[in-house]
């Protein structure tokens, strides 16, 4: 699907860009609650997530707990809002397992794709680096990172 959306972008002089977004101290979650417990706050991330997209925008799981976000026709303030309400949503939302209240926080990186760029990775490089940025800044934070 980036693929797609970078040609698109190209073609037709449009802005596109991507986020990673990382769940903040889901190792502890996992270790303290259980597996299961870390799949159902994988689904509330993503209900969070999903909440604030339009149809146009993908959101994939890359791996654990962390996901990747493709933004078409979107440029990195734009990108930086959409995050920024993804983080105060997941933020927001109490979350509750086997009798205990948790917080859930998300820490998220920003960047815009560059159209003299073959492909997305050199931008979803740059979001890498804003996400580590952004737990650098003690997590639950968005972090743009230029071209």
């Amino acid at each position: 699907m980036a693929v797609r959306e970078v040609e698109r972008a190209r073609r037709h002089g449009r802005e596109l860009t991507v986020a990673m977004i990382d769940l903040d101290h889901f190792k502890a979650v996992n270790d303290t609650y259980g597996h299961a417990c870390g799949d159902a706050a994988l689904r509330l991330v993503v209900e969070a997530v999903v909440g604030e997209l339009r149809a146009a925008d993908v959101l994939g799981r890359v791996g654990g707990e962390e996901f990747a976000l493709l933004l078409p026709e979107t440029g990195l303030v734009g990108g930086a809002d959409i995050a920024e309400r993804i983080r105060q949503r997941i933020a927001g939302r109490p979350f509750a397992w086997d009798g205990k209240d948790f917080e859930l926080t998300t820490s998220i990186g920003v960047a815009a794709w560059d159209p003299d760029e073959p492909t997305i990775d050199p931008a979803l490089a740059r979001a890498d680096k804003g996400l580590y940025a952004a737990k650098d800044q003690g997590r639950n934070h968005v972090v743009t990172h230029g071209i």
